[in-house]
C-alpha cells in the first residue's frame, strides 16, 4: 500500500532509518537466546543421560542375583513343602 504524500507532496520513505544502537540490542539480544537455548539442550541431555544411566542400573542391580530380593533377603529358589509346613504349624510333633 504506498504512503500518503507529505506537504510537499513527496511520498513518504517505505523504510524508516533504526534508532541508534538498535542492531546492537537485537545482537545481543539473540545470542541471549542462543545460548539459554544450548544451555537447556544440554540440561535436557545430562537429565535423559542421568535417567537412563539410573535405570538401566536398577535393571541390571535388581536381576544379578537371579531371584527376587525382600527386605535384603533374597531367595534363589523357595519349594512348598506340605510336610513342613504342618510341623511348622502344629510345632514338633509327628503327623
Amino acid at each position: 500500500m504506498a504512503q500518503q504524500p507529505n506537504s510537499e507532496n513527496v511520498p513518504a520513505p517505505l523504510w524508516l532509518p533504526c534508532p541508534a544502537g538498535e542492531f546492537e540490542r537485537l545482537s545481543s539480544r539473540l545470542r541471549h537466546r542462543q545460548q539459554r537455548r544450548a544451555v537447556l539442550k544440554g540440561v535436557a541431555g545430562l537429565a535423559a543421560a542421568t535417567l537412563t544411566g539410573g535405570g538401566l542400573w536398577l535393571w541390571l542391580r535388581s536381576g544379578s542375583d537371579g531371584g527376587p530380593d525382600y527386605a535384603g533377603i533374597r531367595c534363589e529358589e523357595w519349594r512348598f513343602d506340605p510336610v513342613a509346613e504342618q510341623r511348622s504349624l502344629h510345632g514338633s510333633r509327628e503327623l
